[in-house]
């Protein structure tokens, strides 16, 4: 019996990732992760559900797009994507580009209707994730959108 236990595991481990490859928003999320625009186009175009939230942060591929630049955001809000899609965390796809002052990010995010009053769980609202990156163009724009 003790030696079915970690086999079973493995197997349900193996299944399980089976099924996270062939699953169109996780590739999405993977591709956007990865920096390969081509990818996630194709995956879109095949009908990737661009507010799907997907493991292991449950979240939608808006919220990390940021960290991969402007092209990959715009993309996903050409697609319908929820701007203020927040993951686990309650942390939004602006409270990230703030964070790594995105500031051409930050600006197309909130002229879409971002929104500049997200706080996540830990507290952590737009100006202080923009105060973390040290970017005085970027503070002074957060704040001129009026977050607080």
């Amino acid at each position: 019996m003790t030696r079915i236990l970690p086999a079973l595991a493995l197997l349900l481990c193996f299944i399980t990732n089976l099924s996270l490859a062939d699953d169109l928003e996780y590739n999405l999320t993977d591709a956007i992760n990865r920096g390969d625009l081509q990818r996630a186009e194709k995956l879109i175009k095949k009908g990737a559900d661009v507010n799907k939230k997907v493991p292991p942060f449950k979240q939608a591929p808006i919220v990390m797009a940021p960290l991969q630049g402007l092209v990959f955001v715009k993309l996903l809000v050409k697609n319908n994507a929820d701007i203020n899609s927040k993951d686990q965390d309650n942390t939004t796809a602006l409270i990230n580009a703030c964070l790594y002052g995105k500031l051409d990010t930050v600006k197309f995010l909130i002229a879409e209707g971002a929104d500049v009053h997200a706080i996540n769980n830990d507290d952590m609202s737009t100006l202080e994730a923009a105060k973390l990156s040290e970017n005085k163009i970027l503070i002074q724009f957060i704040k001129s959108a009026g977050a607080q």
